[in-house]
């Protein structure tokens, strides 16, 4: 007597087929006489995965029990490398709405690229694998998009937070990027008064300025109280004040003790003041000062 399961999906069926013919290759290995078969019925298509019988000593149970194992592992793969895509795309365009045409696209890719930031791939897989092994011990016949749907609600709340975590990314991005632009005009409007600005991080954190004569310029003034200003980092007082000098050239010192120059300040500092920033990475002036 054959042993089925029908499995059901309106989304690409001819791939669907041919991923379950050559995963069921397995079985037949096994010995076990495998047969798929396929009916329409509207937008569906239905195919039917047989166990006809058995070259080997398997008792029916267990034959049936390692077609719906088998399955339900083959399937988990399919939901995750077939159809999350397009999950992900449906519900980014029914929430973000407010965001363009582009940035829905980065939205998308990223969530997918990030959409493991929660479980590993393999834990997602064997959660998924657990819910239709389930339903196929109750249930004979399986509907991909009802299941995705209905079913494998965890699975989908874990894809709507990777496409929150994406969307806030992408706003931050746009943020920084107006941040950055306002920055450039401001420094645009004005002249530079400073040929040259050296930063040089000090052993103790904060920063000291140079001029293009290695003279300390008397700014220190403006950090010494810095932990009066609720969440304003030494980067910030940098950045503020390299925008109000409008330096024509500004060096940044990266030697031994440059850790407080990260390197999201250094791209920052890069990317409001373009082309002026170039590097050193051990002079006779950090020898100097760092002796101190």
């Amino acid at each position: 007597m054959a042993i089925g399961i029908n499995i059901a999906s309106c989304q690409n069926p001819a791939a669907l087929r041919q991923r379950l013919t050559d995963e069921l290759n397995y079985l037949r290995e096994q010995g076990l006489e495998v047969s798929i078969y396929e009916i329409e019925r509207g937008q569906l298509t239905f195919l039917g995965c047989n166990i006809e019988q058995s070259q080997v000593a398997i008792p029916l149970e267990y034959a049936e029990e390692l077609l719906r194992h088998f399955l339900a592992n083959v399937l988990a793969d399919i939901i995750i490398t077939n159809f999350e895509g397009k999950l992900v795309r449906k519900l980014v365009e029914e929430k973000y709405h407010k965001f363009s045409v582009e940035e829905r696209e980065k939205i998308i890719d990223l969530a997918l690229r990030n959409s493991n930031h929660g479980l590993q791939i393999s834990e997602r897989h064997a959660k998924i694998v657990s819910k239709l092994v389930d339903y196929l011990d109750c249930y004979n016949t399986i509907i991909l998009e009802g299941f995705i749907r209905f079913r494998l609600q965890d699975y989908q709340q874990e894809l709507k937070e990777a496409i929150s975590r994406a969307a806030d990314d992408i706003e931050d991005e746009k943020e920084y990027q107006e941040f950055i632009q306002l920055l450039r005009y401001f420094i645009s409007l004005q002249e530079s008064a400073w040929s040259v600005i050296q930063v040089l991080p000090k052993v103790d954190g904060g920063f000291q300025l140079l001029d293009e004569k290695s003279q300390f310029l008397k700014f220190e003034s403006l950090w010494d109280d810095i932990e009066s200003y609720e969440d304003l980092t030494y980067g910030d007082m940098l950045i503020s004040t390299l925008v109000c000098l409008s330096p024509a050239t500004i060096i940044l010192h990266m030697g031994s003790h440059a850790q407080i120059l990260t390197k999201e300040l250094v791209a920052t500092i890069q990317d409001i003041f373009r082309g002026r920033v170039s590097f050193c990475l051990g002079c006779s002036v950090c020898q100097e000062r760092y002796k101190l």
